[in-house]
């Protein structure tokens, strides 16, 4: 989630939870204002009553509102008490004089007592709340909705003052996506108006500036060293040649001189990967085309066919037409080599090789011998089989380098005496 989309949840999650607390806060006092509003025409409608009575007037004689209802009784002196006032669910009596059961409404009640002609009036006033009840719903729900306007007018103005304060955030960071550091092109920020922004960027340029030197310089330096280390292992491997051909050569001294030169051999292959591996991690191959799978694979095994029928290896070979992928042409020929060319190496005589082509993966299977390292470390730098000296250990991990520069996803399995390497996009 966007920060900007992360902070509007927050605001309108407070918001609301701010809404609740005061639209109860609101209604409770709304409610206590409407209540002791009723409570003082009650007392009013009492005053009256006292009034009458000190005429000799009943109750009944008075003239009350439509909404109002008295009752009263005469009651022993013992059972006086104090004012009291309820809230009460109540029918009124002409309602339920109209013979039909009718829904009870809420009432405001005042109990007193009065004392007249040396009798004992027990009064009870009800005044109906439902016109009260009615505005304060009203009222309610005018601030609920008042509420919510703001809440919203409130998060589209947030919404768009953030997108405008962010704007100079990301331009520099859409920069910051497309900055390739084997390219020409210095980063360059726009200027910002906004301190923090400012100051981001002038540190991001002094970065980017920074990083792009030390690429340049251990780009430089790798491929000096790589090119200084070809040539002594040039020199020394023919010299080694040169000594071979000597006459009257000891069969020792002609096995120390193959040994040097299958060394100085491993030696270049190892300073070729090492610098392979280098490229890749600077992200030097950054062509990108639709590699045709299947046609690249057919012509690798083909150019791989020597080395298949020396092994006396069968090979199998289940390739989907038009399955295309986006990469580099040159990293994906590298990944199908090392690939089969890890199968050749790590089969025995007379085995079998299985290559299976579908839309969403590539599966490299061949048999052999059980892997003598962890199967969670084959895709590390020289991590390789002690019986096989031939190979420099860097086969694999190159693989895994190229397919995570190129988003894919590789994994390594062994059942049954078969190993698979499966690519997975």
């Amino acid at each position: 989630m966007k920060l900007l989309q992360r902070a509007t949840v927050y605001y309108a999650g407070v918001f609301l939870a701010l809404m609740v607390v005061f639209t109860g806060l609101f209604y409770t006092i709304i409610q206590f204002f409407f209540l002791r509003s009723l409570d003082k025409s009650l007392l009013k409608e009492k005053e009256k009553i006292s009034y009458s009575l000190s005429s000799n007037l009943l109750p009944e004689q008075v003239m009350f509102d439509a909404d109002e209802e008295v009752e009263y009784s005469i009651v022993p002196l013992s059972t006086v008490v104090p004012d009291q006032y309820h809230t009460i669910y109540y029918a009124d009596e002409w309602k339920q004089n109209g013979g039909h059961e009718v829904e009870s409404e809420p009432h405001r009640e005042l109990v007193t007592f009065l004392i007249q002609n040396d009798k004992v009036y027990r009064i009870t006033i009800r005044k109906s709340m439902i016109e009260s009840e009615d505005l304060l719903y009203s009222i309610l729900m005018i601030e609920i909705v008042t509420l919510l306007v703001l809440m919203g007018s409130f998060l589209l103005v947030n919404v768009w003052i953030s997108k405008k304060l962010w704007n100079s955030f990301y331009d520099s960071l859409n920069k910051l996506k497309t900055f390739q550091l084997s390219g020409a092109n210095s980063l360059d920020f726009e200027s910002s108006s906004i301190f923090e922004f400012e100051e981001l960027n002038k540190v991001l340029k002094s970065m980017s500036d920074r990083v792009q030197k030390d690429y340049a310089l251990q780009k430089q330096f790798t491929e000096n060293a790589s090119h200084e280390l070809q040539t002594p292992l040039m020199i020394i491997r023919s010299r080694v040649e040169l000594l071979l051909q000597e006459p009257d050569l000891k069969e020792v001294q002609v096995k120390l001189l193959e040994s040097i030169d299958n060394a100085c051999q491993k030696l270049s292959h190892i300073n070729r990967a090492l610098l392979l591996l280098a490229k890749i991690e600077n992200n030097q191959f950054i062509k990108s085309e639709s590699i045709l799978l299947s046609e690249l694979i057919e012509g690798i095994a083909k150019n791989l066919s020597d080395r298949i029928q020396l092994k006396s290896l069968t090979l199998h070979m289940n390739l989907m037409e038009n399955v295309t992928l986006n990469m580099d042409p040159t990293l994906a020929d590298i990944l199908v080599s090392n690939l089969l060319q890890n199968c050749i190496r790590h089969n025995y005589n007379g085995g079998t090789i299985s290559i299976e082509l579908k839309e969403r993966y590539l599966n490299f299977s061949n048999s052999g011998e059980a892997p003598e390292i962890d199967p969670n470390q084959v895709f590390h730098r020289f991590k390789k089989s002690q019986k096989r000296e031939e190979g420099t250990g860097l086969g694999l991990a190159i693989v895994k380098q190229i397919c995570d520069n190129s988003g894919l996803t590789i994994k390594y399995d062994y059942q049954d005496t078969i190993h698979s390497i499966i690519i997975t996009w």
